[in-house]
């Protein structure tokens, strides 16, 4: 999925997710197990990356497939269910 504007909060990107697979909530094992499961690598999937994709759009032909990340994670659920 690539979007031109993530959603602001890691709260409002899950309530996406989950509203896109027909869910209220979805569950988050706490910081600690995934920490030990993951090792190094958590470090880094959890880190916040804001960087914009302007340079890359500009060099390439590139364009994102959705306007944002809430419609992004919509259709990948409807993708799912097919």
């Amino acid at each position: 999925m690539y979007c031109e504007k993530p959603l602001a909060t890691n709260l409002a990107d899950a309530a996406a997710m989950a509203q896109a697979v027909g869910r209220q909530h979805l569950w988050r094992p706490p910081a600690v197990l995934m920490r030990m499961m993951t090792g190094v690598v958590y470090d880094i999937i959890t880190r916040s990356l804001r960087i914009s994709n302007r340079r890359f759009k500009a060099v390439s032909k590139w364009n994102p497939s959705v306007p944002n990340a809430r419609m992004g994670w919509s259709r990948l659920g409807e993708e799912s269910k097919s």
